[in-house]
């Protein structure tokens, strides 16, 4: 199995400075190092994974890499870089090229809209995005998703994957339209998280299964990952329990669990 997404990072802030970019994600008080999650993976059997940056150390990337670099045969990166800046495209070739990620992920949930991904001053990052042949992750909300369709349309070459949609979209319908929506563009995937946080019940979090159920429906098994979400779903139960989840799904057979929980994540982001 391959982990789609998890979190590592370290309560050393010489070394690797916070820098938060979301306003509700509060400095960890406690270390996430990329050692437990290993040890973690070995007892669940699970073989890789790949590492998102946390928004808390913003656009410096460093410990994330750093992490990679030393299991990478276990792991992989997708970074962050701050879209708005001019410099977005060099700074992202620079860490794909020169640190070795495979992605990068864009953090949309606070933007009021999505319609500044479309416009001139992003044609930098997004050309920078085809050269390196890279994926573009999105943590968004259901109204994004018409601006999330235009920009897969104008770049029909780069896979985007829709990895969360907040909260209240697993509860309220709005995160079963914006799959069904944003599924129409055949270069637009998504991710199965174990988000037990946003589940008002014990494990397996049935009350998240309508979602992951229009997941599965909407783009099918070969353009879903699935992913732990290490450390936060943590809080709400074991990370074995974690990678467990995608076998007690009802509504996944046995085939398209290998898909979801393996094939497609190597496609994505270039595990060997």
């Amino acid at each position: 199995m391959i982990d789609g997404h998890v979190h590592v990072w370290a309560l050393d802030p010489e070394r690797y400075p916070w820098s938060q970019t979301l306003a509700n994600v509060p400095v960890p008080a406690e270390a996430a190092p990329v050692e437990e999650l290993l040890a973690h993976m070995d007892a669940a059997g699970v073989h890789r994974a790949l590492l998102v940056q946390p928004s808390v150390y913003g656009w410096d990337n460093s410990y994330l890499c750093d992490s990679a670099d030393r299991y990478p045969d276990r792991l992989a990166a997708v970074c962050l870089v701050d879209p708005r800046s001019p410099s977005a495209g060099d700074d992202l070739r620079y860490w794909c090229r020169e640190r070795g990620c495979c992605g990068v992920r864009i953090n949309l949930i606070e933007d009021q809209e999505s319609d500044w991904l479309t416009t001139p001053g992003r044609r930098g990052l997004w050309e920078a995005v085809t050269e390196l042949g890279i994926s573009v992750s999105l943590q968004m909300r259901p109204d994004h998703a018409p601006g999330v369709r235009r920009l897969a349309r104008d770049y029909p070459e780069i896979r985007f994957v829709v990895d969360y949609l907040g909260r209240s979209a697993a509860h309220d319908g709005t995160g079963i339209a914006a799959y069904r929506s944003l599924s129409k563009e055949q270069n637009i995937y998504c991710k199965l998280l174990v988000v037990g946080q946003d589940s008002d019940e014990q494990y397996p979090f049935r009350d998240l299964w309508p979602l992951y159920k229009a997941a599965v429906e909407a783009f099918g098994a070969r353009r879903l990952a699935f992913g732990t979400d290490f450390p936060h779903v943590m809080a709400t139960c074991s990370y074995g329990k974690a990678a467990q989840l995608l076998s007690d799904l009802p509504f996944i057979d046995e085939r398209d669990r290998e898909l979801v929980g393996e094939r497609t994540a190597q496609e994505i982001w270039r595990f060997e």
